[in-house]
């Protein structure tokens, strides 16, 4: 029935409704992965973003935010977190076809080689181990039966958050015990399909309109860390993308970028870094005296259905 509803609403004019409602704020989206399985469905949501809206760069956002300067009616800029080489293989092509600008945030440790990213260790962790259980103490002692994948999948998504609300050296040890936890051996590199994009692939992207932006060297939770290595982690990233590409970026995206992981101490240390924007993981859309260091963003994927990503886009869901 809910499904029927939300076909009438559609067809009866309502997302032209939203679209009208919010054709004067900016909307920015924001992805992450792009599996082969989802370039058909991504492929449409581009042809949508096409027919009914305008796609814009976070440079064209920062100014209408901080400066008013116009944008044109129902804008939408797209933003990918992570610099995960899917996004080089599957999204960049498409987007390339249709003209579509997009600002890629980096983890430079993760494109340097130097880790991959913690959950995606940890997710092997519960998916490669050969227990059927699992015991151990984050913030108290908890234990999971790992009989089946859905139960390997909740267990990893409930250890993920909990790790994301300790301090940085609790959740760093926590990982350094993974082999001894789990009782698996974490290889150096990343799994097929999780590897990163490689410096010459963003230099090629860069000079074919994909800007890139700062997301950490380490993506840490940016509010569980001290001054020093938050500073590090904002302007290190900031120097390794200047070094790899000639000059500094302009943007940057929080690592679990709700305002109760910022606050103010890490939201003023990005914009002392000189960064002109920072992007947040809050929902919603921006307007002009909007905080330019706390912008909002549509969580989206490529491989939503149809219905939701419109309705997402116009602003039905936000």
């Amino acid at each position: 029935m809910k499904s029927i509803l939300q076909r009438v609403f559609h067809g009866g004019g309502g997302l032209r409704l939203f679209r009208w409602r919010n054709k004067s704020r900016s909307r920015i989206l924001t992805y992450h992965n792009f599996p082969p399985s989802g370039v058909d469905n991504f492929v449409a949501q581009c042809e949508h973003i096409r027919r009914w809206y305008n796609p814009v760069s976070l440079d064209q956002v920062a100014a209408f935010v901080r400066e008013g300067k116009a944008l044109p009616r129902n804008a939408v800029a797209l933003t990918i977190d992570d610099g995960y080489r899917d996004f080089y293989l599957q999204a960049y092509p498409v987007l390339r076809r249709f003209s579509i600008p997009a600002t890629v945030f980096l983890m430079t440790d993760f494109l340097d080689r130097r880790e991959w990213p913690w959950w995606d260790r940890l997710r092997y962790a519960f998916f490669e181990t050969a227990l059927d259980s699992v015991s151990f103490h984050i913030v108290e002692p908890v234990r999971f039966g790992l009989r089946d994948p859905a139960a390997r999948e909740l267990a990893f998504a409930e250890t993920a958050e909990a790790l994301k609300l300790v301090p940085n050296a609790v959740r760093l040890d926590f990982l350094a015990r993974l082999p001894e936890t789990f009782h698996v051996e974490i290889p150096a590199h990343p799994p097929a399909g999780r590897e990163p994009m490689s410096w010459d692939e963003v230099r090629e992207m860069a000079s074919n309109g994909v800007s890139f932006g700062a997301h950490t060297m380490s993506h840490p939770v940016l509010g569980s860390v001290g001054d020093e290595q938050l500073r590090e982690e904002i302007e290190g990233s900031k120097r390794r993308i200047r070094e790899e590409l000639g000059q500094a970026p302009a943007h940057f995206c929080y690592p679990n970028g709700r305002w109760v992981d910022v606050g103010d101490r890490v939201r003023s240390a990005v914009e002392r870094a000189g960064f002109v924007s920072a992007v947040s993981t809050e929902s919603g859309f921006n307007d002009p005296g909007s905080d330019p260091y706390m912008l909002k963003r549509i969580f989206m994927d490529a491989e939503v259905p149809a219905l939701y990503f419109r309705q997402q886009v116009a602003g039905f869901r936000v």
